[in-house]
């Protein structure tokens, strides 16, 4: 527990009373007519709601021989928010949440604490942190979301011993700004029952496939190396903030909402992954330049190479000698520079390599007669590469 959620729950604690509440009871009643510091204990059984927490409050499940209580929220809002500092969960069931930003756990406020509890099949997300610092998260197993934990512009929470797994997306945590998106998450919590590795101010670390990661994020790092990983059902498989002199080599990412992101993150390198079946191959925002992404196949996906990114220099990125194929919204979208061949080489457009695409090759030399127009900006490719006969 913070500093800060031990000093308000001591200064509640002397004046607390505990409330049992049974399935035929609210528990939105017996919050309203608690007082802060206040033990609010639910028995067995399922409660249909949706809860909205505003006093510092210990909130707690009993088994009484029939599982975790649920908070069952009907497809509509979330099952449970919490607006108040200081508040915890212990020992729940959160599921039916439904609806944009929805969630079985919305953290709206700072100092929360949530142990030995579940949020499942939720339509949205399992446990939400949303500009909520300063949490603590053990134990939990989220399961069966549309997304299992996600962090948005939250900092220094701390995530132990928490187990994410059949969820569409398992695990995001993104803010614009990187100061807001450090986090103490260890390898203990697990991806689909691999490691979650969250690296913070890190460098020199090789991460490969006897790490057996089941996520990678690398924020304010460098000189880092991943490779030989299969991930999948992630926010992003691979994801780089503010991360320089790194390597990305020979990893698969599949079903993700993004293979491989980076924010800006520059001097890094790309090369050789298979990106598919995600909504983004591969994706570069903001200030993200000097990046070569060389050789990789970015295929089925809804974009293959999606660049949106700051800048005026038209070699601020270099992407060549990829395939980049049968990707159903674009294969290549640049909002931004980039150079998009080495020269002499491009890369293979799925929507433009036989002549029947307008690829003509004249001379025999694998490389289209005319460049390939990049949709979404200036760009183009001035040696596509043909199919190969």
């Amino acid at each position: 527990m913070t500093l800060f959620a031990l000093v308000l729950l001591l200064s509640v604690l002397g004046q607390a009373n505990t409330l049992s509440l049974t399935p035929e009871k609210s528990i939105q009643e017996a919050i309203d007519k608690s007082q802060p510091g206040d033990i609010i204990e639910i028995q067995s059984g399922t409660y249909f709601e949706n809860v909205n927490v505003t006093k510092p409050l210990v909130i707690r499940g009993v088994d009484t021989g029939k599982g975790f209580p649920a908070v069952n929220a009907q497809g509509r809002g979330s099952a449970i928010t919490l607006f108040a500092n200081g508040i915890t969960l212990e020992c729940l069931n959160f599921t039916g949440a439904g609806g944009w930003e929805e969630a079985g756990i919305k953290v709206r406020s700072n100092g929360c604490t949530i142990i030995n509890s579940m949020a499942s099949n939720n339509y949205g997300l399992g446990i939400y942190l949303l500009k909520a610092n300063d949490s603590i998260l053990i134990n939990n197993k989220i399961f069966n979301n549309d997304f299992g934990v996600a962090l948005n512009t939250s900092t220094n929470n701390t995530l132990k011993n928490n187990s994410m797994y059949r969820n569409k997306n398992n695990f995001l945590s993104a803010s614009i700004y990187s100061e807001n998106n450090l986090n103490d998450i260890d390898t203990s919590n697990k991806i689909d029952g691999k490691p979650l590795y969250y690296l913070v101010n890190k460098s020199d670390i090789v991460i490969d496939s006897s790490s057996n990661a089941g996520n990678v994020y690398c924020i304010r790092s460098k000189n880092i190396t991943i490779k030989d990983l299969i991930i999948d059902h992630n926010f992003a498989g691979i994801y780089f903030h503010d991360t320089t002199n790194s390597q990305i080599i020979n990893n698969t990412l599949r079903n993700n909402s993004m293979g491989i992101s980076f924010i800006d993150s520059s001097n890094n390198v790309i090369i050789e992954n298979l990106v598919s079946d995600n909504s983004y191959g591969i994706y570069l925002k903001t200030s993200s330049a000097n990046n070569t992404i060389i050789g990789n196949n970015a295929s089925n996906n809804d974009y293959g190479i999606f660049l949106n990114i700051d800048g005026t220099s038209d070699q601020s990125n270099i992407i060549y000698n990829n395939t980049l194929i049968d990707n159903k919204k674009g294969n290549a979208f640049s909002r931004g520079p980039a150079k998009w061949d080495n020269g002499s080489t491009g890369n293979r457009y799925g929507d433009y390599d036989q002549a029947g695409e307008g690829c003509s090759d004249s001379d025999g030399n694998a490389i289209c007669d005319r460049p390939y127009k990049i949709r979404g900006g200036p760009g183009s490719d001035k040696y596509p590469i043909s199919k190969p006969s």
